[in-house]
């Protein structure tokens, strides 16, 4: 296996050279700091292989990555190969943290599935502060309607025996139905919606492809370019779609924002449980639900494919923060947590995200932030404080876990300008002493990474975003140097060659 590992990472270097440039764009100082696996800080890392290396020789327990950024992570392409590669050498302990983004209107993976029998309204972390507390997930959604059912489906790979569902308040306000045996649902995928088509009279289904509108009404320094990534749509789409002719827009102005779907139904499917919520222990299946601080907890021995979250109280406001999948298996869990158009400054202005933290219990932090930032023309300092100000806020809660920081991708800005503040933000990362620097901007090639040709096709046409192809070779080049500096640590303390693959 160890030879194969390598021959994968030599072919990855030769075919993609955007990935394979030397470390020229952070200076001769950085490059004599950085090792060949452009890692900084390695050293830190130290209690945490420790930790992998016990999982895997002895196969008992689990291991806890939290993964917190934005666009970049919210699809998940990158972060789950991370997590293959990572599950593949240790264990599958789980899927980890999961958010129903399709009922926000978002994209998300397609590994966990959701359907509800109402549409709700969500909150993210970019949006100012309200009475609707935004939690770990960064995005939150929220309904005063008591008849709710959202039915959870996740790929045979992820099947769980424990789900965690995250509130906003201490007193959880979700129970469960859950399946002895699997049952089939006769319900309709439930499209994305708007609200205008659900205020519509009720008719019969509109099939193929239809435009929906929703609206946005402009904040202070909100442009054109970050309401189109916040709405995953295109500046084309939203311009055509309200008549501009150029990129300015005022505060205040109401936009019309095009939402692209299969197709338009005007009812939420009629979602029925197959049982009367759990509340009792039963033998046989030996299923438990708990209700702790901040979450509800449901657990059977028979692992599960499906579930159903309900109501479990008289609550005024339900407001889901998360979902978070386990198995009983050893292993690590990786936990994404992306929100698009999201900064640092985002996450540190809801004290909630941080007291949640704690649910997951992470063994290792990964931070992969720094691209808004760029695009809102952030200074260095300004950045640097609101990354320090995050790291000190997860330590108030106790969390000593080591935190591994990846400088942002390169990107470009309009009239294909390199974006030299990603450059500024990594080499001001680079100077940091406590905590892991991985240097993914160098690794990707830098500044002009963006603009070499034959790199067309790993990025999106934003020149911001990068394609599926894109994040897939990003993945593994992360999971192919930690592994290696995994092992040469193993080699080094233990002198062991029992789990070099």
């Amino acid at each position: 296996m160890k030879i194969i590992r390598k021959s994968f990472v030599i072919t990855i270097l030769c075919i993609f050279p955007l990935f394979a440039l030397p470390v020229k764009a952070i200076g001769v100082d950085s490059i004599s700091a950085m090792p060949d696996n452009y890692f900084k800080n390695e050293a830190l890392l130290a209690d945490f292989f420790n930790k992998l290396y016990n999982l895997e020789v002895n196969r008992t327990g689990k291991i806890n990555i939290v993964h917190i950024g934005d666009s970049h992570v919210q699809a998940d392409f990158f972060t789950d190969v991370i997590r293959q590669a990572f599950q593949e050498r240790f264990g599958n302990g789980g899927y980890g943290f999961t958010f129903p983004y399709s009922l926000a209107k978002t994209n998300g993976t397609n590994i966990v599935t959701y359907k509800s029998n109402i549409v709700w309204k969500s909150i993210r972390n970019i949006e100012p502060i309200s009475n609707i507390d935004v939690g770990l997930g960064g995005i939150g959604i929220y309904t005063h309607n008591r008849q709710f059912k959202i039915e959870l489906s996740v790929k045979e790979k992820y099947s769980f025996n424990t789900i965690k569902v995250l509130s906003a308040t201490k007193n959880p306000c979700f129970t469960f139905s859950y399946l002895a045996s699997k049952h089939n649902i006769k319900t309709q995928p439930r499209p994305q919606q708007s609200e205008q088509s659900l205020n519509a009279p009720q008719s019969t289904k509109k099939q193929g492809k239809q435009t929906s509108k929703v609206f946005h009404t402009v904040a202070s320094k909100e442009t054109l370019y970050r309401i189109s990534v916040n709405n995953n749509v295109s500046v084309e789409d939203l311009k055509r779609a309200n008549n501009l002719t150029s990129n300015t827009i005022k505060v205040g102005q109401r936009l019309i924002i095009p939402i692209k779907t299969a197709y338009i139904q005007e009812k939420t499917p009629d979602i029925v449980p197959p049982q009367t919520p759990v509340s009792v222990v039963t033998e046989k299946d030996s299923v438990y639900i708990t209700q702790s601080d901040y979450y509800s907890s449901f657990h059977t021995n028979q692992k599960q494919g499906h579930i159903y979250i309900l109501p479990n109280n008289g609550s005024e406001t339900y407001n889901l923060n998360g979902v978070v999948l386990e198995n009983d298996n050893s292993g690590v869990i990786y936990h994404a947590i992306g929100i698009n158009g999201t900064k640092v400054s985002d996450f540190n202005k809801h004290p909630l995200f941080f007291n949640q933290l704690n649910i997951l219990a992470p063994d290792l932090i990964v931070i992969s932030l720094g691209t808004n930032e760029s695009f809102g023309k952030w200074s260095e300092v300004n950045f640097m404080n609101q990354i320090n100000k995050m790291i000190n806020n997860i330590r108030k809660q106790n969390i000593n876990a080591p935190i591994l920081i990846m400088t942002p991708p390169p990107s470009l800005f309009r009239k294909s300008l390199p974006n030299d503040f990603v450059k500024t933000y990594s080499q001001a990362l680079l100077k940091m002493n406590d905590c892991i620097i991985w240097d993914l901007f160098s690794k990707t090639g830098g500044l002009s990474a963006p603009l070499k040709k034959g790199n067309e096709h790993l990025m999106a046409r934003d020149k911001v975003h990068y394609t599926k192809e894109g994040y897939n070779i990003q993945g593994n080049l992360f999971s192919s140097e930690f592994l290696k500096a995994y092992n040469n640590y193993i080699k080094r303390v233990f002198n062991s060659e029992y789990n070099i693959r």
